[in-house]
């Protein structure tokens, strides 16, 4: 009877930040589903939804959920209204709206340096 393979093992390394336990109690479900919510009508614009996303950080900090941290090393500052885009409002033209995959302009681009006589039929 022949021995099975053996593979190697594959090493796995803990979140940066330590656990983040699951809010089984439902603790700050309101504040989630309140993000949620703005994300969706927003088109998932999340800098259209800090406030309640703070909100939400700071209900799993006061019940133990995460470990407390500063605002600033979460991300937030004082004068974050100044720090959000003011042209945040996704038109028709926007990549969100027209179906924009990275990297395409570059294939193509490159396409037309390797092969110049060639016209892009993509």
């Amino acid at each position: 009877m022949a021995s099975p393979t053996t593979q190697p093992r594959s090493s796995t390394r803990a979140p940066e930040k330590g656990s983040f336990p699951l809010d089984h109690q439902h603790i700050c479900k309101e504040f989630a589903e309140k993000f949620r919510t703005c994300l969706q009508e927003n088109n998932y614009v999340t800098a259209k939804c800090r406030s309640l996303s703070k909100l939400y950080l700071q209900c799993r900090m006061e019940n133990g959920l995460m470990t407390p941290e500063s605002w600033e090393r979460l991300g937030f500052y004082d004068d974050d209204e100044q720090r959000v885009p003011s042209n945040l409002d996704l038109g028709p033209e926007s990549h969100q709206t027209s179906g924009y995959v990275a990297g395409l302009r570059y294939r193509k681009r490159r396409r037309e340096m390797r092969y110049p006589d060639k016209e892009d039929a993509s």
